[in-house]
């Protein structure tokens, strides 16, 4: 009987420590090539948007005109330099590939990818809706 005790307590210590490690400590690998595809993604349309505001600035001597939200094209252009120059960078994706921490991470960074995303693709809206008077809209 006491054998039994053991054995059931051994097991369910194993189970538990097994499923500790999958939630906490081991990122399955689809979460973070998806993680990372959205960073990249982010990445990306944050690079176009820059392209475009600064084309349009140097086309038309526009850095101190109102852009949105109380920035001029000048601040919205520095703001998104900043964030590429932090968030962006090559490093930061070599070490979001040898992360072996908790999964919670990089849900934390996903979320944070599609924020931006949703914010640069607003920006962009109002860049070519109310700036460059487009009918247009990024889907």
């Amino acid at each position: 009987m006491e054998i039994i005790i053991i054995f059931f307590t051994v097991f369910g210590g194993l189970i538990a420590f097994i499923t500790y490690y999958k939630n906490y400590v081991a990122v399955p690998q689809e979460i973070k090539t998806f993680s990372i595809s959205k960073i990249e993604s982010a990445r990306k349309f944050n690079n176009e948007l820059l392209e475009e505001l600064q084309k349009y600035v140097d086309e038309n001597n526009a850095s101190k005109e109102h852009f949105m939200q109380g920035f001029s094209f000048a601040e919205s252009i520095a703001m998104l330099e900043t964030y590429k120059e932090k968030a962006f960078t090559t490093e930061n994706i070599r070490m979001l590939n040898k992360l072996s921490g908790s999964s919670k991470n990089l849900e934390e960074l996903t979320k944070k990818a599609d924020e931006h995303i949703l914010l640069v693709i607003q920006c962009k809206n109002y860049f070519h809706k109310f700036i460059l008077k487009e009918d247009w809209h990024y889907e």
